[in-house]
């Protein structure tokens, strides 16, 4: 830390040789805000600080400015090491410092930022929050109105590439579910007893819900800059809209969603929170019985709500292993879009369960900065949304928020019971606190139109 702490203030001040920083350049990219407070200690605002140190080598010095930019790819690309940077912590004037960061960039004569951008928008990475790749996207949607950079044909050809490759999965169907075993409560699946095979089965998992973000993302992309582009262009994206292959890729995600529970208050949160013009709140409604992985062993088919599940019941999903942990973020930031620097503690997680043979999509959001405490676990039935900088629980207390409350009627079974729901979506609001002594199971159902006892904690009613 010492040697790191003297260095990295020699590269500050402007004291280092090129050969020195060149070698600095990729520590101070990968280190994570903590890092850099201990190591600039006495200076104020040192994320800022070093913000500034970096653009003013971009403009100064040629030889740096190639390692900065390549650095800085890693870091929007999420490369090994560049998860975790500084750089994406909550900027000056958006979500994401390293936003700010870009959007100065181009005054400093960086000449090849259309392609840095698109290729975050196009990278099959899991690891880039989806929240993040809306951020990318935006920017470049304005650059392109602002004439700054102008949308190619080669740029095309890499969109078209997407829609063609991409395959979308489909909900398991009804027939499907009266064929799966259960011991009456719940259902049973093959689950491999070899946890890189577990690994395995989430990272192709991941992988998939990684290509339908960016397919929906290049629709999304295509459709608003078509009128910024030439005749020619305008035309390719027009039949490539109109596909009937396409079209029927369409019609399989959106079969997704026809009966989900939702809110439109809560809808109204994410988008305030979210802050970005191409994050809206219907992107945060997950479908939990959508098919996502075939194990190549068992050759079964595992549901998202499965998957979490297979996740959160496996011992060393839960450690601090980092192999591991890192996959298990990759997951969560793919299948259930949680933010940048949203967390999810050792032994907590989030997940849903089947009653019979009903899966309705529900919301779940996870903020930038929010976090689930260690033994924190949120069962997502009826949906939950965490907004910004809220914390739940922690200090390895298990503490259980359900969302889903089962409701007697004379003469019913317990079997039966258990399928005779009240659903609601639970509500931590922008740095709020759970706190971890209060309770073990907060049946959220039970606050429908009332207060709750902790402030920031609400709970909303749900709609079709």
């Amino acid at each position: 830390m010492k040697n790191y702490s003297e260095s990295i203030r020699r590269f500050i001040s402007g004291k280092s040789s090129n050969d020195e920083a060149r070698q600095l350049i990729p520590i101070v990219f990968k280190a994570n805000g903590d890092a850099i407070e201990a190591l600039m200690g006495g200076i104020e605002t040192p994320q800022i600080y070093l913000f500034e140190v970096l653009l003013g080598l971009v403009k100064n010095n040629v030889l740096l400015k190639k390692v900065i930019i390549e650095n800085l790819q890693n870091l929007l690309l999420h490369k090994n090491g560049y998860e975790f940077s500084w750089l994406m912590s909550e900027g000056i004037e958006s979500n994401y410092l390293v936003i700010d960061f870009l959007k100065k960039l181009l005054d400093c004569g960086v000449d090849n930022i259309k392609d840095i951008l698109l290729s975050t928008i196009l990278e099959k990475e899991p690891a880039i929050p989806f929240d993040f790749r809306g951020n990318i996207i935006q920017l470049f949607v304005e650059l392109l109105s602002d004439e700054v950079m102008v949308f190619s044909q080669n740029d095309f050809d890499r969109c078209r590439e997407i829609l063609s490759q991409f395959a979308p999965m489909r909900r398991r169907t009804l027939s499907e579910k009266i064929e799966i075993q259960t011991d009456g409560i719940d259902h049973m699946f093959p689950i491999p007893i070899n946890v890189e095979k577990k690994v395995e089965i989430v990272k192709k998992a991941s992988l998939y819900k990684v290509n339908e973000a960016i397919f929906k993302d290049v629709v999304l992309l295509l459709k608003e800059i078509k009128g910024l582009c030439n005749a020619i262009l305008q035309d390719k994206i027009n039949y490539s809209l109109e596909d009937t292959e396409f079209k029927r890729k369409r019609e399989v995600l959106e079969s997704l969603y026809g009966d989900q529970w939702i809110s439109n208050e809560a809808f109204k949160k994410i988008e305030e929170d979210v802050k970005c013009k191409y994050r809206v709140g219907k992107d945060y409604v997950a479908c939990w019985d959508q098919l996502l992985v075939t194990s190549n062993d068992s050759q079964y088919s595992y549901t998202v709500a499965e998957l979490l599940r297979l996740c959160l019941l496996t011992a060393d999903f839960g450690l601090p292993d980092l192999f591991i942990r890192k996959e298990l973020l990759k997951f969560y930031r793919s299948v259930l879009k949680i933010s940048g620097r949203a967390s999810v503690g050792l032994k907590g997680g989030i997940f849903h369960v089947e009653h019979g043979v009903k899966e309705n999509p529900t919301i779940f959001y996870m903020g930038p900065g929010s976090v689930i405490g260690k033994s924190f676990y949120i069962e997502t039935v009826g949906g939950a949304v965490l907004l910004s900088n809220s914390y739940l629980g922690g200090g390895f207390v298990p503490i259980l928020i359900h969302t889903h409350k089962h409701i007697p009627q004379k003469e019913m079974s317990g079997t039966d019971e258990r399928k005779n729901l009240l659903c609601c979506i639970f509500v931590a609001g922008r740095g709020a606190r759970f706190p971890m002594d209060k309770a073990l199971l907060f049946e959220a159902a039970d606050f429908i139109g009332k207060n709750t006892p902790y402030p920031g904690i609400s709970v909303l009613a749900l709609s079709n």
